[in-house]
């Protein structure tokens, strides 16, 4: 007696073999697009933090430029001046573009004196190299010595730029400075930011 086969005949299983392999190369597709997404998150992110970082930094300390902890006083006493007043001021680095350096001063510490070792209150951010750099030991624009704080292994800085401009308001002239930061990520050149914002300098003098 001849006995039946209880399987699937060839042309179920040919059916079911090519659903199969559609469904495997479906999924196939969607966890290769998840990590390219996933790879793109990840690398938008190092961009934001390192840029973002950096220019959250330069905004923050250009805002406190010529702050005086001791104004009060002095004003009081009919000085002529703060050490930290008339000292914001702008260039670039040999080779650089025009007002791609700042340098200036405020008191850190409140306490009416110019501190140069701990903390140095001569404060400054440049272009150089593709890279944006903080002031040493109160160096000029030109000078050598300052250093990194982007990283060029991850970022490459494409521009840095202060334009100032004053303004009256009610008859006293404010200081105001348009910062703009930009770069892209060195590993994937096609994913860029920019950043950009115009603060109010409010204890500059001059």
């Amino acid at each position: 007696m001849l006995r039946h086969w209880q399987g699937m005949a060839l042309p179920e299983l040919i059916i079911v073999l090519g659903l199969g392999s559609g469904a495997t190369l479906a999924l196939s597709s969607l966890v290769a697009g998840s990590v390219s997404l996933n790879q793109h998150l990840l690398n938008n992110a190092r961009l934001t933090e390192e840029l973002g970082n950096v220019f959250a930094l330069i905004q923050s300390d250009l805002q406190r430029a010529g702050y005086d902890g001791n104004t009060q006083q002095t004003l009081q006493s009919g000085a002529s001046g703060s050490v930290f007043s008339h000292h914001l001021s702008f260039g670039a680095y040999p080779s650089e573009p025009a007002n791609t350096c700042v340098t200036f001063r405020y008191d850190v510490n409140s306490n009416g004196v110019l501190d140069t070792q701990f903390p140095n209150e001569q404060f400054g951010y440049r272009l150089q190299n593709k890279t944006v750099e903080v002031r040493k030991a109160g160096a000029s624009c030109h000078s050598k010595g300052w250093e990194d704080i982007s990283d060029r292994d991850l970022v490459i800085v494409t521009e840095l730029s202060f334009q100032p401009s004053t303004l009256n308001q009610s008859g006293v002239p404010v200081t105001r400075v348009a910062i703009r930061l930009s770069g892209y990520l060195k590993a994937n050149p096609g994913l860029s930011q920019t950043y950009s914002k115009t603060v109010l300098v409010k204890n500059h003098v001059g």
